[in-house]
C-alpha cells in the first residue's frame, strides 16, 4: 500500500474514534451548523378554510346550523413549488390549518315556545289574569333567543283574562208569586221562580252549588175569592111580645154570604138594590081584650 495513503487513512481513523471519547469525557454535545438556506422566493401558503361535520364531511356554511370545524390546507412553497416547512422557518410562524369548532346559524330554524298559563290561585272574578313565558327557541338546541324577530309572526300572547269562581259564594233567589188568574177558591196554588245565583255577579247557576237545606219555597196555597159570587141571606123574623096593634114593627137579620162557603162578607159584596127588608110593619092582636058591644 501507498505509504501516503496508509498515513491518511490512519490519521482519519484515529480522529473518527477520538471524537466520541472527548465529548463523552468533558460531557460535551458536538453541534454541526446547519447549512445556509435561502428564503428567496418562499412564503407559506394557504387554502380558504372549509366546514366540515365530525365526520370529516364538507358542510355548506349556507345551510348549516350547529358546531362545526374548519380546516385548509398550510403549505411552504418556494416558487409555487411545495417544499420542506423549514424553507419557510424565517417567513413567519406556520399558519394554522384548524379553527376549533364555532356555531354555524344561517341554516338553523327557530319557534316560538309557550311555557302553559299559570293560576295565580283560587279567586272569584269574572277577569283573573294569568301569564305564561313566552320565549324563541333554536331548534337545534332549544336555545332561548334574545332576537325575537327568527321566530317571525305568530307569537302566543304571555297573558290571557279567564273567568275563575273557585272561591265564589251562592244564594238562592226568589221571584214574586204568580197569580193564577181569577178564581174563587179558599187553596189556590200560586208558584214562584227558585234560582240559585252567583253572589259575585248574579248569575243564575246550578242549584247544586246553593245549600238545599235552604232553598224556599217554591209555591204557596192561599184564598182567591175574587171570582166568587155573593147573596143576601134573610133570617127569620123576631116577633116581640104580645101586643094589640095593627101597626107592629118586625125586624130580621139580613146579611152578605159568600155562595163558595156561606161566609159572612161585607154587605158591599152584595147587590145592594136586591136587598131583602129588615124591618115590617104587621098587625098583632095577641094581646087584644075583647067585650061584646
Amino acid at each position: 500500500m501507498n505509504r501516503a495513503i496508509l498515513l491518511v487513512s490512519v490519521a482519519a481513523a484515529a480522529l473518527v474514534n477520538a471524537v466520541p471519547a472527548y465529548a463523552q469525557d468533558n460531557e460535551k454535545i458536538v453541534m454541526r451548523r446547519p447549512l445556509n438556506v435561502s428564503t428567496a422566493g418562499v412564503d407559506w401558503r394557504v387554502s380558504p378554510f372549509t366546514v366540515i361535520d365530525g365526520s370529516g364531511n364538507e358542510v355548506n356554511p349556507a345551510t348549516a346550523c350547529g358546531p362545526f370545524e374548519q380546516v385548509r390546507s398550510v403549505d411552504c412553497v418556494r416558487d409555487g413549488q411545495v417544499v420542506n416547512d423549514s424553507f419557510c422557518r424565517d417567513v413567519g410562524p406556520r399558519p394554522d390549518n384548524r379553527i376549533p369548532p364555532t356555531f354555524f346559524d344561517a341554516g338553523c330554524t327557530y319557534s316560538w315556545n309557550a311555557g302553559g298559563f299559570q293560576d295565580p290561585g283560587p279567586s272569584c272574578s269574572l277577569a283573573e289574569v294569568q301569564l305564561q313565558v313566552v320565549e324563541c327557541l333554536r331548534d337545534f338546541d332549544s336555545a332561548v333567543m334574545d332576537n325575537e324577530a327568527l321566530c317571525g309572526t305568530g307569537r302566543p300572547p304571555a297573558s290571557r283574562t279567564v273567568e275563575d269562581f273557585e272561591t265564589c259564594t251562592y244564594t238562592w233567589a226568589t221571584g214574586p208569586y204568580v197569580d193564577p188568574g181569577s178564581n174563587c177558591t179558599a187553596g189556590e196554588t200560586q208558584n214562584r221562580s227558585v234560582t240559585c245565583e252567583r253572589d259575585l255577579d248574579d248569575a243564575t247557576v246550578s242549584d247544586g252549588l246553593c245549600d238545599a237545606g235552604a232553598r224556599p219555597e217554591g209555591s204557596q196555597t192561599v184564598p182567591d175569592y175574587s171570582s166568587c159570587t155573593y147573596s143576601w141571606k134573610a133570617g127569620d123574623w123576631e116577633e116581640g111580645s104580645e101586643s094589640c096593634t095593627s101597626n107592629e114593627l118586625q125586624t130580621r137579620e139580613v146579611r152578605c154570604e159568600r155562595d163558595l162557603d156561606s161566609n159572612i162578607e161585607d154587605d158591599a159584596q152584595c147587590n145592594a138594590a136586591s136587598r131583602p127588608s129588615s124591618t115590617r110593619n104587621v098587625e098583632d092582636f095577641s094581646g087584644c081584650t075583647f067585650s061584646w058591644d
